[in-house]
């Protein structure tokens, strides 16, 4: 796999392409070879000059008057997002997002296998959630799962009083990637720990305000 080294690239493409890896993927699956950005457009809901200027970041992709080759575009861009392999990923926070999170398909098909789930409830430790019934472990039982799985990524689903507490774990546990749901900024020790938030609630304030402000 080729090491994408880059100064800078924005964070918003990142995202948007993960949207085009996932339309590629339906039109691999509907027998589509070629593609073009004007399609890419329709089909993502972007604009076709953006579509092109994310792509550049990484080469040149596209044959001019001809368009994409779809397959070629969607293994490159697999490449990139470095999800050409599997991941194994951890969860810590068996609550009711935890849970509905383990019990989401989509992960496994995009190449995210959750091993195991943590808790510090008694009455969770030692049940199975989800349809690969993935197993609650102890808070301490991160370290050795971790290594023993070579685990990169943890979802931290925890009320935000225990948020920084798992993360100190986590870090301890050599687990460099971070998807924090508490509603909390986290503080990292280790300089390699990257962390992603999500918040729901904020999205739900970003909806409201362009549905109250069109």
């Amino acid at each position: 796999m080729r090491n994408y080294k880059f100064p800078k690239i924005p964070e918003a493409t990142i995202k948007r392409l993960s949207i085009y890896h996932r339309v590629l993927n339906e039109l691999i699956h509907e027998g589509v070879e070629v593609v073009s950005s004007h399609r890419l457009s329709e089909l993502t809901g972007l604009n076709a000059p953006q579509i092109r200027k994310d792509l550049t970041y990484f080469g040149e992709f596209g044959v001019r008057g001809v368009g994409y080759f779809v397959i070629h575009l969607h293994d490159s861009i697999r490449e990139i997002l470095g999800i050409n392999k599997k991941w194994n990923v951890i969860l810590v926070g068996v609550g009711k997002l935890g849970q509905a999170l383990l019990s989401y398909e989509n992960f496994e098909k995009q190449g995210y296998h959750i091993i195991a789930a943590f808790d510090t409830d008694p009455s969770k430790i030692g049940k199975k959630f989800g349809t690969n019934e993935i197993p609650v472990m102890p808070l301490d039982n991160i370290k050795k799962i971790a290594k023993e799985y070579n685990v990169k990524i943890a979802i931290i689903t925890t009320p935000s009083e225990s948020a920084q507490i798992v993360l100190n774990v986590i870090e301890e546990a050599e687990i460099e990637g971070v998807i924090n749901f508490a509603p909390i900024k986290l503080t990292p020790n280790k300089k390699v720990t990257k962390i992603s938030y999500v918040d729901l609630v904020t999205e739900l304030d970003k909806m409201a305000f362009k549905i109250t402000s069109s």
